[in-house]
């Protein structure tokens, strides 16, 4: 159903120990496990997968950071339609000075973010100089100096990787506060992205977002903390197609999914809703179409998907298939006579 990519790179980067701000729990472990589930459950290569941790060649300074954005764009190891994610796992504060959102390193002061911090609009530039076209971050970076954050951050960074037309998940709401879970030994936000990519619930970024949105919520209910609701910026709006976790459980349920798109097809058509000729053809597209490389990302597929999950009127729906068929139809040669 969903379409491999031909190279798959992360960059992951966990912060547990500051020297001027709080210390953390479970971040650098976020890190590491995210690393092994991407090599050990997603096909990613070791080699490919950059790990900037305490403990390692590669302690999570600003400079490493930066200079392991830079070693991807330079090695030219990312083409255009490859996967890059960039995770980040740590404290996160917005700057009186500039406003700007900025991800802290282990080295970094509060009093110089400017300075001493990352910010997260300039990670979003790094990664687009790849020249690579599906890029996904993830921002695990809480409201809470008692969790992971010192300052709320949020609002300018989702602007900013919107204009660089990224995916960024972030861990929760600007106006909230993100939490470490001692019994997981993980951000919830981490673990519920583990825990997705274990049942197979992140085969799109779509998916995986409407997963996070359900689940965080529980998992905090559950552990007695605070509501805490994750977002996703997905710009353009086809990127929510985008097939970023694919793991062994993914091909079960993407058989269930298909066989619920066509349940509610069929019932739209027995109920008189939807009209044959568009039902033959929607579930002719389903049964032929969905081994294609590019069957996450075809218009069609999210226009039923939406309808199936009730984002979209019938009438709505209609309107956009008949428009996608006006658009990709072929003109007819002209005769000569």
């Amino acid at each position: 159903m969903a379409n491999e990519f031909n190279n798959k790179v992360a960059i992951l980067v966990g912060v547990n120990t500051y020297e001027y701000v709080s210390p953390l729990h479970y971040a650098r472990d976020d890190a590491m496990e995210f690393g092994s589930v991407l090599e050990k459950s997603l096909g990613f290569q070791p080699d490919n997968v950059v790990m900037i941790v305490e403990d390692t060649p590669r302690p999570p300074t600003r400079s490493k950071i930066f200079f392991s954005l830079g070693e991807i764009k330079k090695s030219k190891k990312v083409k255009d339609d490859d996967l890059l994610l960039f995770f980040f796992s740590g404290h996160g504060m917005i700057s009186d000075e500039d406003g700007k959102d900025y991800l802290l390193p282990c080295d970094a002061t509060a009093d110089n973010l400017e300075q001493t911090a990352v910010k997260i609009e300039d990670i979003a530039k790094e990664l687009k100089k790849t020249g690579c076209k599906n890029i996904v971050m993830f921002i695990d970076a809480c409201r809470d100096m008692g969790g992971k954050n010192v300052v709320s951050i949020g609002q300018e960074a989702a602007e900013a990787v919107r204009r660089a037309g990224i995916v960024t998940f972030f861990s929760c709401d600007p106006k909230q506060k993100s939490y470490e879970i001692d019994a997981l030994k993980h951000g919830s936000f981490t673990a519920c992205i583990l825990e997705a990519i274990a049942k197979g619930e992140g085969g799109s970024v779509s998916v995986l977002d409407s997963y996070l949105r359900k689940r965080v919520r529980e998992v905090n209910i559950n552990h007695k903390k605070p509501e805490q609701e994750p977002y996703a910026i997905i710009e353009p709006a086809e990127k929510g197609l985008l097939p970023i976790f694919l793991s062994a459980a993914q091909p079960a349920q993407a058989i269930e999914i298909l066989e619920e798109w066509e349940n509610t097809l069929a019932d739209l058509f027995n109920d008189g809703i939807l009209d044959l000729d568009l039902f033959n053809k929607s579930v002719e597209y389903l049964t032929t179409e969905q081994s294609q490389p590019n069957f996450d990302r075809d218009l069609r597929t999210n226009l039923i998907k939406r309808l199936h999950e009730k984002e979209m009127i019938v009438a709505a729906f209609v309107a956009a298939w008949r428009a996608n068929e006006r658009k990709t139809s072929k003109p007819k040669p002209k005769t000569t006579l």
